[in-house]
């Protein structure tokens, strides 16, 4: 096995570190100092200034192939285009830290301390909020939601209480030819198919938990 060697270290940011994604031009980074920043990725990996701040720390972030996406304690998230990164849109609705993302299939999913899922089509145009639309709320978590995962034909949300829930994917893409901004929670069009706590029911797989 040959021996891992240290490149560079660097250190702009002022909290910690939370997420660090990166593009085929450049690195970005962001922190529980409000701040996201952008690196070159070439040597000697200087940092190509900040990019923007949320009011709270920035908890998570992901790259689309149009935006930076970035989720902060201050309950939002913001949608900063490549061209240009200072102009973001604003996306609100959770009530409390955004902790975890997830881009899949034209859409992005968002998960909360107020443990809730929102899906967004972010894609939905060349505008601002207005073509940015929060398609669906999910809201059978009991508590903070941790992870969002992606796998084939399903998603994983996971949470702090233990459970995981698989959602079916299968009629996905319908949510973005919505015309309405919001949808009702009794349409899903997208359903939770399995529940899983191993504290719960003895690690036996868990049972169908069905639409919430």
């Amino acid at each position: 096995v040959e021996e891992v060697g240290l490149l560079h270290e660097a250190r702009k940011h002022s909290g910690g570190i939370t997420a660090i994604v990166r593009t085929d031009v450049c690195v970005f980074s962001c922190s529980h100092d409000w701040q996201i920043l952008r690196w070159s990725v070439h040597a000697p990996y200087n940092t190509e200034g900040c990019v923007g701040s949320h009011a709270l720390g920035v908890r998570c972030m992901l790259v689309t192939p149009r935006y930076l996406v970035t989720g902060s304690d201050d309950s939002e998230i913001k949608c900063w285009p490549f061209q240009p990164l200072d102009k973001p849109c604003t996306l609100s609705g959770h009530a409390s830290s955004v902790v975890t993302l997830c881009y899949h299939r034209g859409l992005l999913w968002s998960g909360s301390d107020d443990g809730n899922l929102r899906l967004w089509d972010i894609d939905g145009g060349s505008g601002g909020v207005s073509s940015k639309k929060c398609v669906q709320v999910l809201t059978p978590h009991t508590t903070q939601v941790t992870t969002i995962t992606p796998l084939d034909n399903t998603m994983y949300t996971c949470d702090k209480a233990g459970n995981i829930l698989v959602w079916d994917l299968s009629r996905a893409a319908e949510l973005t030819q919505r015309q309405s901004s919001s949808v009702s929670t009794s349409s899903f069009s997208i359903s939770a198919l399995q529940r899983h706590n191993d504290e719960h029911d003895g690690g036996s797989g868990g049972g169908i938990a069905g639409s919430p």
